[in-house]
Parts: structure tokens; sequence; C-alpha cells
């Protein structure tokens, strides 16, 4: 496979990189982002389809059992508890955004995270007969839309390409960096070119008022010593 095609996707919410490799994806993912322990509800809305409401704390998906779904029975709540769980760094379970889905896992430890891995990359690849899906195709676990339909900050056209872990380690969905001056590259442009008095050419010193100061300093010096030259002739004419 060619490594322009990129294949992969980060699986979060709101991280839009693509990636060449299952290496380079598996060690995005490792270090720029961590699964928190989840419950993820699958009660049926009314109108249809999952809830797939979000909770990090176990009191708070309790209490959305029972104000959303009516469910306060201890023996169905503790069942909601267990299945709807997912650990933290997907240990037991984890989301699938193509099975959409709940995936018990068999092994623990880093073995289950790789297990998890191996599972979205076969999807990935349509492996084991199942349709090659891209990451347009995957549903967030904190979502109830593919990630090719949910609104996104980043504008079409820019979305963040790595091929390894983001050095600065920010994670940003981007992947490019801000200008330090608050602006945009073209801003700065703009502002270096179209500014009224400014020369047409900037100077690599990057200070644009060198050479006019300059100009200023030297037209006086002349003007003086004109003046002075005049002033002796004048005195010799007398």
């Amino acid at each position: 496979m060619k490594r322009h095609e990129r294949p992969y996707g980060c699986t979060f919410l709101t991280c839009n990189k693509t990636f060449g490799s299952k290496n380079d994806w598996k060690r995005h993912e490792n270090s720029q982002h961590f699964q928190l322990e989840t419950w993820r509800c699958d009660e049926e809305r009314p109108e249809g389809g999952a809830c797939a409401k979000v909770c990090y704390r176990k009191q708070t998906f309790q209490e959305h059992l029972s104000k959303e779904h009516q469910i306060s029975d201890t023996a169905p709540v503790n069942e909601k508890l267990e299945t709807c769980r997912i650990g933290r760094n997907c240990q037991a379970r984890f989301w699938c955004g193509f099975c959409t889905k709940l995936v018990d896992l068999k092994k623990k430890g880093l073995d289950a995270w790789t297990e998890r891995f191996d599972h979205i990359d076969d999807h990935f690849m349509g492996r084991h007969n199942w349709p090659k899906q891209g990451i347009q195709d995957w549903i967030p676990v904190d979502s109830d839309k593919p990630k090719g339909d949910s609104p996104s900050d980043v504008p079409a056209g820019k979305e963040g390409h790595d091929s390894g872990p983001d050095p600065s380690g920010s994670g940003s969905p981007s992947g490019t960096s801000p200008d330090p001056s608050g602006g945009s590259s073209a801003d700065a442009m703009i502002l270096g070119t179209d500014r009224p008095g400014s020369p047409k050419r900037k100077h690599s010193s990057g200070d644009e008022n060198s050479r006019p100061q300059k100009q200023v300093k030297t037209a006086t010096n002349v003007e003086t010593t004109i003046y002075c030259v005049s002033h002796i002739f004048e005195r010799l004419n007398v």
C-alpha cells in the first residue's frame, strides 16, 4: 500500500489527522489521546436510534438513566453500568464506530489496546468480508453521527495530516501552527506591503524604518554642509 493514500484516521471526535500506515496511526493515538472511563448509553430514543449519551462518572450515568429513561431499579441499573462501560484506555471493551456497538475484548492491559487497533484496522482494510471503510464513516464514541457528517472547526481542505505524534504534544486537530502575531500569514503579508508610507520592498533585517531614517540623517548633513560653505563665501565677499 502506498503511504500517500493515507487510509488511517484518528478515531477521536475533534481530531482530523490521517496517516499512511497503521504504526503511525497507533503511535498518534497512543501519544496524543487518552480514553477515560466512560459510559455510553445504548437505550433507544423515542424518535429512533441509540441515545448515545456519554458520561464520565458512574453517578452521572445513573442519574441519566433515571431522568431520561426512567430506569431506577437496582438490577437494571447495575446491568447498564456493566454493559455500557468502557474502561480506561478501552479495557474490558471498546467502542467500535464501524460496528456501532461496544466490543468485548479478550485480552488485558497493553494487549487489549493492541486488540482494539487490530479490530479497527480490519475495518479500514476490509478484512473478514467486511466492507472497506474510511474514517469519514466512523461514528465517535461521543457522537451519533459519522465523522464525515459531523461539523468540524477545521475548514474544508485543511484537515491535519501526520506521520507520527505531534512533537508539540498539543494534539492540534489542524496540524498547523498559528501565526505568532495572532493573525494569519496572509494578514502579515498585507500589512507588510500595503501599509501607507512603507517601502515597497521589505529588507531582510525586518526593520522597515531603517532606510528612511538613514536617508533623513544624510540629507540633514548635506544641508548643514552647504549652509556652512555658503556662509564662508559670503564672509569672503564682504
